[in-house]
C-alpha cells in the first residue's frame, strides 16, 4: 500500500482562535475571528432544520459585521449561513482564513453561487468540526495542506467547485476526515503530493456521487494523508469522473485503490483508482473550466465522451448547474444537453420502372453538427397497400442537407402508380451524443416511367 506522510496538522482551539494570518508569518494559519457583542440573528423559519440563520450582506474579506467570516464566528452548531440575494454571483476575497469553530452550513445563491477567494495569501475554509458548503465555489487558496478546505469533521459539498488553489505540501483542494462530494468539481488545484482531494488513512471516509475530480497536478487527483494502523479507509465512487491528474508521466489519478468501493459506473482515465466491475477505464473528454450556467464554474463534456448516458442507477435528478439529467444519466459533476439532431426529409414523389416495377426513394439527410468520423445506418421502409419492401441507406453527418436514395423491389408484380408511406428509422451506429430521432413516416405518390 503505498502512503504518504499526514501534512493536516489538527490546531487546538486556542491557537485557532489567536492566530494571525499575515505575509511574514505562515499564511495558512486560521484568522482571529471575534464575532462584535451586539451581533444579532435571524431567527429560523418554520421547516429549517436549522438553529439560526446568519446573513452575509458585505463582500468585505474581514470580520466586521456582515462579513462572511464574522456569521461563521456565530455558529454554535448546528447553525446555517446564507448570503443577500444582492451578493448573488459575486466574489468575496478574504483577509483571513474563513474559520468554523462549530460545524455550519453555508449555502449560496442557487442560481449565481458566490465565489470565495483566499486571494493566493490564505487557506480558504478551515472547519473543526466539519461543514456542509452548497452553491459555492471555493478559490485561489493557499497553505501547507488542505489550501481550499480542511474540515476535521464531516464535510459534504453539495453543488460547489474547488479550484485553483496552492498547497505547498499536502492536498491542494480539500483534505477531511470524512468529505462527501455530491454534483461538485474538484480541478486545477496544485500541490506535490495529492492536488486534488486527501482522505485520512486511518479510518478516513470519502465518497463522490456525480462528482468530477480532474486536471489537479503535479500530484494526484485523489490520496491518502497518513499511515493506516488499525483501520483501512473507505473511498466510494458513484457515478463519477477523475480524469487526467498526476503530472501525466510518474502520478497519476489515485495514489492507490486500498479501500475503494465502486458504484454506478464511473470514468478514470488510468487504473490507478482501481480497474473491475463500476469503473470504465476512459478519458472523460472534459471542457475546460468555465462558466457554464449554474451557481459555479464547471468542466463540460465533450459530445464525444463516454461519460455521456454512462451512468447507471442515478439517483441524483439534476447536475451541478441545476439541469436536469435525463432517464440516461452522465458520469461526473455536468450533464450533456447539446446532443446532434438528426433531420431527415422524405420526397412526396416516387418514381416507379415501369417496367421492374422497382421504386426508388428520395431525400435528404442533416445534422445540427458536423460529424467527420461516425457513420450511421438508417432504415427505409416503402408500403403499398400489402406490399411491403425495406432499404438501407448511411451517411456521415453534415449541417448542410445531402440527398439520398433507396431502391425498392417487391415480388407480385412490384409497385404502381398510386398512394404509398415511406417511414425511416435509424436502427444502428447512431452515437451516445445524438439524440435517437424517433421513426418518421410520410405519405408519397408513386408514378410510373
Amino acid at each position: 500500500m503505498n502512503t504518504v506522510a499526514s501534512r493536516a496538522r489538527r490546531w487546538p482551539l486556542a491557537l485557532i482562535l489567536t492566530a494571525v494570518a499575515t505575509l511574514g508569518a505562515c499564511v495558512d494559519e486560521p484568522t482571529a475571528v471575534t464575532p462584535p457583542p451586539t451581533a444579532t440573528k435571524v431567527t429560523a423559519s418554520v421547516g429549517d432544520d436549522i438553529a439560526n440563520v446568519f446573513m452575509v450582506t458585505s463582500r468585505s474579506g474581514g470580520t466586521d459585521v456582515g462579513s462572511l467570516r464574522w456569521a461563521m464566528s456565530l455558529s454554535t452548531g448546528n447553525d446555517t449561513v446564507r448570503f443577500d440575494p444582492s451578493l448573488g454571483g459575486h466574489m468575496i476575497v478574504l483577509e483571513g482564513t474563513a474559520v468554523a469553530t462549530k460545524h455550519v452550513t453555508i449555502e449560496g445563491d442557487a442560481k449565481y453561487g458566490v465565489t470565495v477567494s483566499g486571494a493566493g495569501r490564505y487557506r480558504v475554509m478551515f472547519a473543526l468540526e466539519g461543514m456542509t458548503l452548497r452553491n459555492m465555489t471555493i478559490a485561489d487558496g493557499y497553505g501547507v495542506d488542505g489550501a481550499g478546505i480542511t474540515s476535521q469533521g464531516p464535510l459534504t459539498l453539495d453543488h460547489v467547485t474547488v479550484y485553483n488553489n496552492l498547497a505547498t505540501a499536502g492536498a491542494g483542494g480539500v483534505t477531511a476526515t470524512d468529505a462527501t462530494l455530491i454534483n461538485s468539481t474538484v480541478a486545477y488545484n496544485t500541490a506535490p503530493y495529492t492536488a486534488g482531494i486527501a482522505y485520512h488513512s486511518n479510518g478516513g471516509k470519502l465518497t463522490l456521487v456525480n462528482s468530477t475530480v480532474a486536471s489537479n497536478s503535479p500530484g494526484k487527483g485523489i490520496g491518502p494523508s497518513g499511515t493506516t494502523t488499525t483501520t483501512p479507509p473507505v473511498v466510494t465512487l458513484r457515478n463519477s469522473i477523475v480524469s487526467k491528474n498526476g503530472n501525466g508521466q510518474w502520478n497519476f489519478n489515485c495514489y492507490n485503490d486500498y479501500g475503494f468501493r465502486y458504484e454506478g459506473a464511473n470514468v478514470i482515465s488510468d487504473n490507478s483508482c482501481g480497474a473491475g466491475a463500476g469503473v470504465v477505464l476512459a478519458d472523460a473528454r472534459l471542457q475546460t473550466i468555465a462558466n457554464n450556467g449554474g451557481p459555479n464554474v464547471t468542466m463540460g463534456l465533450i459530445r464525444w465522451s463516454p461519460a455521456i448516458n454512462a451512468g447507471v442507477g442515478c439517483g441524483v435528478a439534476v447536475d451541478q448547474r441545476y439541469v436536469a439529467r435525463d432517464a440516461k444519466c452522465d458520469v461526473g459533476a455536468f450533464e450533456f444537453t447539446d446532443f446532434n439532431v438528426i433531420t431527415y426529409t422524405i420526397n412526396p414523389n416516387v418514381t416507379v420502372d415501369k417496367n421492374t416495377g422497382i421504386a426508388e426513394v428520395t431525400g435528404t439527410v442533416s445534422c445540427k453538427y458536423d460529424d467527420y468520423d461516425d457513420d450511421i445506418g438508417f432504415r427505409i421502409e416503402l408500403q403499398q397497400r400489402s406490399k411491403l419492401a425495406a432499404s438501407a441507406s448511411g451517411f456521415r453527418c453534415r449541417t448542410t442537407p445531402k440527398a439520398w436514395s433507396a431502391l425498392f423491389q417487391t415480388t407480385g408484380g412490384g409497385f404502381t402508380n398510386g398512394s404509398g408511406v415511406v417511414t425511416i428509422t435509424t436502427p444502428w451506429g447512431v452515437p451516445t451524443w445524438y439524440t435517437q430521432p424517433e421513426a418518421v413516416s410520410r405519405s408519397v405518390k408513386l408514378s410510373t416511367k
